[in-house]
């Protein structure tokens, strides 16, 4: 990319998706409203072919032309923040051969990463289009990881954690609240240790905003923050929604509710504390017995033993204890799965059709707790 454009690796960066259907149009205005608060002052246009937003992680360009006839798309991103700001992203092309695509002009790669520096109102533009041949006339131009950025200084302040561990940020410990300054592509290196008796949770900020569950991670911020480590007893349960997780049921059920997912997954073996918890119409709490996540709706899968194999002995792949007071409530349209699989019909002399073989998923109920079906 010559001196315009500065390599980087960015695959820490948040990504926007853009795909593109072929509708004839000029001069556009992209739907951009999607975009991750990291393009905050980003806008679009767009002709020949259409970009609109959709997930909100990978911007995708498709031209697909008709036999020897080119069908071409440009897209222009301008910084309209009002400051100077850096726009960067990681991109393909594919596949090879089958068109052409270019950056201010510029012949891309197959894939590699730039960064250009734009002043408020600077813009580039980007030209995908088809080849002639009457096969492989697609070209396939993706843009991951696409972010509009300050190179200015952004102060990030560390909060120790309340209880249960501490943490340490580029080697050195947090023991009171620290502001430290970095510029946005310039990662902090954090650690958790947990103390005994507890687990890492995840590093959180002060609005509850969830940023990694792993208790050793590099991160940067593009936007002042508050963060801290936050720890939860070695035997709590934690419950996966989409790609988050909680350590409070009734949080995991909401997040569940607000957007849009079905299933509420139990990530580990652990206690589920007294408190009410309630599974609402349309949503199933799992126990799993895989890491796939697989629920029966109606019957379980068989697994057939034949002469002279030996019987899969039932196993808890994942167990949920309900401690003393604790109740969930299943809805009425909801359900509960804790599910196996089962030993098929005539198998051996033991006589094991019907029951539960190999893994399966747990529910231990201590005195005082309970489940109640509305079904």
């Amino acid at each position: 990319m010559k001196s315009f454009f500065v390599r980087r690796g960015l695959a820490a960066f948040l990504a926007v998706l853009f795909i593109v259907t072929l509708i004839p149009v000029t001069a556009l205005a992209a739907d951009i409203s999607g975009l991750d608060a990291a393009a905050d002052g980003l806008s679009a246009s767009y002709d020949g072919t259409k970009w609109t937003v959709t997930g909100g992680t990978t911007m995708t360009c498709t031209c697909t032309g008709s036999t020897l006839k080119v069908s071409t798309s440009t897209l222009t991103l301008t910084n309209n923040s009002g400051a100077t700001k850096h726009l960067a992203f990681d991109y393909t092309k594919t596949p090879s051969g089958a068109g052409n695509a270019t950056i201010n002009g510029e012949a891309t790669a197959l894939s590699d990463s730039i960064d250009v520096e734009l002043a408020d109102g600077g813009f580039i533009t980007i030209v995908v289009s088809s080849n002639e041949k009457k096969t492989a006339n697609k070209c396939i131009f993706t843009m991951e990881n696409v972010r509009l950025y300050s190179n200015a200084s952004v102060t990030t302040t560390f909060a120790p954690a309340e209880f249960g561990g501490s943490f340490t940020v580029d080697g050195a410990a947090i023991t009171e609240t620290t502001a430290l300054s970095k510029i946005a592509t310039e990662p902090y290196a954090l650690q958790a240790i947990p103390a005994e008796g507890y687990r890492f949770y995840a590093w959180m900020t002060d609005t509850g905003e969830h940023l990694s569950y792993d208790a050793a991670c590099s991160m940067t911020f593009d936007q002042p923050k508050t963060v801290t480590a936050v720890f939860c007893p070695a035997d709590a349960a934690l419950f996966g929604v989409g790609h988050k997780q909680f350590a409070d049921l009734n949080e995991a059920i909401a997040c569940a509710v607000n957007e849009n997912q079905q299933k509420i997954i139990l990530l580990n073996d652990g206690t589920l504390p007294a408190g009410h918890y309630t599974i609402p119409n349309g949503k199933i709490f799992l126990v799993p017995m895989d890491d796939l996540g697989t629920a029966y709706a109606t019957e379980p899968a068989v697994i057939f033993h034949e002469k002279g194999y030996p019987y899969d002995v039932p196993y808890a792949y994942r167990t949920l204890t309900m401690a003393e007071g604790a109740s969930v409530t299943v809805e009425s349209g909801a359900r509960i799965c804790v599910p196996s699989k089962l030993c098929a019909q005539d198998q051996n002399a033991e006589s094991y059709n019907g029951t539960p073989c190999g893994p399966h998923g747990r529910i231990d109920l201590l005195p005082g707790s309970a489940i109640t079906l509305q079904s």
